[in-house]
């Protein structure tokens, strides 16, 4: 089917997804991983994903074949929780034997992953919460100036996102270029772009059974189909190839687990703030401060920050606002009241499923928890906090992000069930990088 003015053939994207949605081997292998006994691929712990996530990001490699090279090596016994702990631990296993297990991977690169894992997985300082050696924004012992419950604020979805695309004509990577890639992300994992040529073929094969000819609605998605333009949101179609979204794609999908390496980190000092609270449950009564400092979670924004960046690269910022307009307008294409009529569905409900997407009421909050979450950790938490607020806003964040753990941890249930492939199974709208 034809996607766009220069391109035929099934998109590049959705080959992708379907690869990764059957459990496909990823495309980037390593002399390791080649000659690996390990097979079928691992099970990972969440635990392990975060630990693994600096190598993951530093050699370009997918989770799997990171856990492929380390098991094959026997740095560590399995993939779950205690291999994590193990495989971050300088004492255990030294960089020689990262080396000899990612003999292909550039050295700096290898060093630079190695250390950064190490420094991630660092335990945050338990301190009593009435020391002076805590250093908060308001030091613990002194006054609490009355702090209300911080709300991550909205981005904008839908219609709000389609207005922003067509009013900002900038290529610099702000909250519109974030909320874009998201966009961009979740029709990759759906394969939006199939559905227009798949509300033809239904179109066209409901008027034949009931012998009526085809009307405007389907010539209005053909022309679609045919004739996809960016213009409207400051983007040259000529640009616009398959190999460049595949490109940029493929850069993406590693984001969801750089959201959970630092999610780990603000787990940790969540976990200082309980154990702070339960050992001086009646402080902030008292006028005591029981935040632990920020510092550690303000760098490890970083991490998600890069990927970003990395991804934006060269035409990124285009290929995201192309992406994510094209998806926009499929969805409000979807929408249109006549339509399930036409393919000779009852509702929208089902002539979705028919086409191989299902989503649930579920999917609609997850999709708006992870844009809040992402572009505020990427805008804001690195320098952008509120002086003084950086405790509560930090708590706000972390109950967010445990919201989102599907999508993290890549457990996302989301059904997208392939009607004519049972091999597809259900399809997982929020694709982790590599799977």
């Amino acid at each position: 089917m034809t996607t766009e003015g220069t391109e035929t053939g099934q998109p590049g994207v959705n080959s992708a997804t379907a690869e990764a949605s059957t459990g496909g081997s990823p495309p980037e292998t390593t002399a390791t991983e080649s000659t690996s006994a390990v097979s079928p691929p691992p099970n990972m712990s969440a635990k392990w994903l975060a630990t693994i996530q600096p190598l993951v990001t530093r050699l370009e490699l997918s989770a799997e074949a990171v856990t492929k090279a380390i098991l094959a090596e026997k740095l560590v016994g399995a993939s779950d929780d205690n291999g994590a702990e193990s495989l971050a631990d300088a004492d255990a296993i030294g960089d020689r034997d990262f080396a000899d297990a990612f003999p292909d991977a550039p050295i700096g690169n290898l060093k630079k992953a190695v250390k950064e894992m190490r420094e991630a997985a660092k335990p945050l300082v338990e301190v009593p919460a009435t020391s002076s050696a805590v250093a908060p924004a308001i030091p613990i012992g002194g006054p609490v100036i009355a702090q209300p419950m911080f709300v991550i604020p909205d981005v904008p979805g839908g219609e709000s996102l389609l207005e922003a695309l067509s009013t900002s004509k900038s290529l610099n990577v702000d909250e519109v270029a974030i909320r874009s890639a998201l966009e961009a992300l979740r029709a990759d994992g759906l394969g939006l772009s199939e559905i227009p040529e798949g509300l033809i073929l239904l179109m066209e094969k409901h008027a034949d059974t009931i012998e009526e000819p085809v009307g405007d609605r389907f010539l209005e998605v053909m022309r679609f189909v045919r004739e996809r333009k960016w213009a409207e949101v400051n983007v040259d179609s000529r640009l616009v190839t398959k190999e460049r979204k595949q490109t940029f794609l493929t850069k993406l999908r590693t984001l969801p687990a750089a959201a959970a390496q630092f999610h780990a980190n603000l787990f940790g000092w969540n976990e200082q703030l309980k154990s702070n609270r339960s050992a001086n449950p009646f402080g902030v009564l008292g006028g005591t401060n029981l935040y632990p400092p920020p510092d550690e979670v303000l760098g490890a924004s970083e991490i998600v920050v890069r990927c970003l960046t990395k991804a934006f690269g060269g035409l990124g910022v285009m290929i995201a606002r192309a992406i994510a307009y094209e998806s926009l307008k499929i969805r409000d294409i979807v929408e249109q009241p006549d339509l399930p009529n036409l393919t000779g569905q009852p509702t929208k409900e089902l002539m979705l499923q028919t086409l191989g997407i299902g989503l649930t009421d579920a999917d609609v909050r997850m999709e708006k928890n992870i844009a809040k979450y992402i572009v505020f950790v990427a805008t804001q938490v690195p320098r952008n906090l509120p002086g003084g607020q950086e405790g509560p806003v930090l708590e706000a964040l972390f109950n967010l992000g445990q919201l989102i753990g599907p999508w993290m941890y890549g457990t996302a249930n989301s059904v997208a069930v392939q009607p004519d492939d049972h091999r597809h199974g259900r399809r997982d709208p929020y694709p982790v990088g590599g799977r």
